[in-house]
């Protein structure tokens, strides 16, 4: 069960809030938990609806993380797991934040400025590697996702004020974990603690997207033309750092092509190919991908290993204590679904039992204390 915290993190706020940009895929008229949404609200929380939209996106977004992570299609139970899921953490995350109202917790405007700078850093620099182009202002990624920026900022307040009415939970259960679990945990899971193989690299970067028009070769052989020419130059004694900043049309331009020492996994197969070839201190030639041209520069390779207990012991106990907050923030939220009438659920889920019963478990089990109401208020979602 995915847990109330991995949707209430920041990222997935502004996500929420420009979800277009998350190019999630249509799988209206195919799946069968989309086929169970309702034309109204997918739940209610003291009144408060939850749309069918923020659900349908919120689902959409995590079975293409399912199917990426599985490289197959979801089967039937994964998808209705992953509906119940984020049904769930929808429900839990409205009745935290009306609690955070409730209780007046506060949230300094500063606070909000530091985060949402923090946050709008790393979308740009999410949308600027994708495109391998020039990082996108504040502005252009709003106007991307349709949003404007007092929306965003609202929504990324109510999940601040989320995220501290769940600090102030856990802070009143004295959640602690003590060294015979931590111990416990790292000898059952310490082969999961092994540091990966790195690369850093250097890169020079010349763009070029086929349009399918016929000046795209043109194009292309221009954008070749600078790539080798920039090889040129670094090949003639100039600086790999003074020629990308000059010629790189990639955002780590201004780091002089620096990408930094990276995981091998999350490095493109083309690069690694590539490095694998080179010595620290050598540059490979020019490399043609689907976004463009690159030059790179091996600066240094480091292979992974084992870690220690002591080395991985504060990231255990930073686990534990989370796994232990997730847990008390869910034991909360039940008590208040306890509440007649506190929690209505729309989502019509004996649709999807019809035909697959074997999943009537799973359902009761997700849905816990919450309502499901009569039949004929399904289709309209109201009381």
């Amino acid at each position: 069960m995915m847990h109330c915290r991995i949707y209430i993190a920041v990222c997935a706020a502004l996500i929420t809030a420009m979800g277009s940009m998350a190019q999630a895929p249509d799988l209206e008229g195919l799946d069968l938990v989309l086929k169970a949404m309702p034309e109204g609200p997918v739940a209610r929380v003291n009144g408060v609806d939850i749309s069918k939209d923020e659900f349908a996106g919120l689902y959409s977004q995590q079975i293409a993380m399912l199917e990426k992570s599985a490289q197959q299609k979801a089967p039937d139970y994964a998808r209705l797991d992953a509906g119940l899921a984020c049904l769930r953490m929808l429900v839990q995350r409205e009745l935290i934040y009306q609690e955070a109202v409730r209780q007046k917790v506060e949230l300094p405007e500063a606070d909000l400025d530091q985060r949402w700078n923090t946050e709008m850093e790393r979308m740009k620099q999410a949308f600027s590697s994708k495109s391998a182009n020039k990082e996108p202002s504040e502005q252009e990624i709003l106007e991307a996702a349709g949003a404007t920026r007092d929306g965003a900022r609202a929504e990324l307040r109510k999940a601040l004020l989320i995220e501290k009415m769940r600090a102030n939970i856990a802070d009143q259960q004295k959640l602690d974990v003590d060294e015979a679990e931590i111990k416990k945990f790292f000898d059952e899971h310490g082969s999961e603690f092994k540091r990966p193989d790195r690369i850093h690299l250097n890169q020079v970067f010349v763009t070029f997207k086929p349009t399918g028009k016929p000046e795209d070769e043109t194009k292309k052989a221009d954008a070749r033309k600078k790539i080798e020419s920039a090889l040129s130059r670094i090949h003639a004694g100039e600086s790999f750092a003074t020629v990308a900043k000059a010629v790189s049309e990639a955002p780590d331009k201004d780091r002089g092509g620096d990408l930094g020492s990276l995981p091998t996994e999350m490095l493109p197969p083309f690069f690694l190919e590539e490095a694998n070839k080179l010595k620290p201190g050598e540059i490979s030639g020019v490399i043609e991908s689907q976004f463009g041209f690159h030059v790179i520069k091996l600066v240094e390779s480091a292979a992974g290993g084992e870690v220690t207990y002591d080395q991985v012991k504060p990231r255990i106990r930073q686990m534990l204590l989370a796994e232990q907050s997730d847990k008390a923030v869910d034991k909360w939220c039940e008590e208040f679904m306890k509440n007649p009438g506190a929690v209505e659920i729309f989502l019509q889920i004996d649709r999807i039992l019809v035909t697959h019963p074997e999943l009537s478990e799973m359902a009761q089990k997700a849905l816990g204390a919450a309502e499901s109401p009569a039949p004929e208020k399904k289709k309209s979602g109201k009381k």
